[in-house]
């Protein structure tokens, strides 16, 4: 749907029940999309004594009230909050996501973006976008420290089991994405297909990563602790 283009039609947020729908807001018009837009990077962009925190739940209200693209508009605000914290000087690297908070309490979240729009309850809003970013912090300290432990665990294994350096190498890509080929392996480790296997397969032999399927003819391995870890 137009992807990373303004919208030029009037877009309306509505829910179905009892077989019938419902509009319960409407964004700004199309033609004050794009100097909404503006105006909210301008605010951004400006210096302000107003925490870092609730400058995001001011953005992240304001961003999805102009809603200005037709489709991806809830997944973009979300992924700009990380984003603004690390221009801010706030995290060095964007580690925080509060989709997870948001959906487990979505009703509460439509609620008070709604409750802004029609009432403009601020407080109450910012109140529980400061919730969500502390629960959603402390479950990522927590998440950070259990990676942190498998890690150490399966470096102490490969130690014991004399493996090379790049095997150990490609263990610390797994933190990051569970899933792996050989080929995949090859261009991470830039050596040839026989060293990249033979890394592959020591980790296997290690208990790290299993073989699950073949796409393509090429092998699909899975660190499946390590993914437990990244779905929490």
């Amino acid at each position: 749907k137009s992807p990373g283009e303004f919208r030029t039609i009037q877009n309306m947020i509505g829910k179905i029940q009892g077989g019938k729908s419902e509009i319960i807001y409407r964004p700004s018009p199309p033609e004050q999309v794009q100097e909404l837009t503006r105006d909210l990077e301008a605010f951004f962009q400006a210096g302000h004594d107003i925490s870092p925190l609730i400058q995001c739940a001011m953005i992240h209200y304001q961003f999805e009230a102009i809603h200005p693209f037709l489709d991806g508009n809830g997944r973009i605000g979300r992924l700009i909050l990380p984003l603004i914290l690390c221009e801010k000087k706030i995290f060095s690297n964007p580690l925080l996501y509060l989709s997870a908070y948001f959906e487990k309490h979505q009703q509460e979240y439509y609620n008070g973006l709604l409750a802004v729009s029609q009432k403009s309850e601020w407080r109450e809003w910012i109140e529980f976008f400061l919730v969500a970013f502390t629960e959603q912090a402390e479950e990522t300290i927590r998440n950070i420290q259990e990676q942190q432990k498998v890690h150490k665990k399966y470096e102490t294994t490969l130690k014991e089991k004399k493996t090379g350096t790049k095997t150990v190498f490609l263990l610390e890509h797994l933190i990051a994405n569970p899933y792996i080929t050989i080929p995949n392996a090859q261009e991470i480790l830039k050596t040839s297909y026989p060293t990249a296997k033979n890394a592959i397969m020591s980790l296997v032999e290690a208990g790290i990563l299993t073989e699950i399927a073949v796409i393509r003819g090429k092998k699909v391995f899975f660190a499946e602790e390590m993914d437990k870890i990244l779905e929490c």
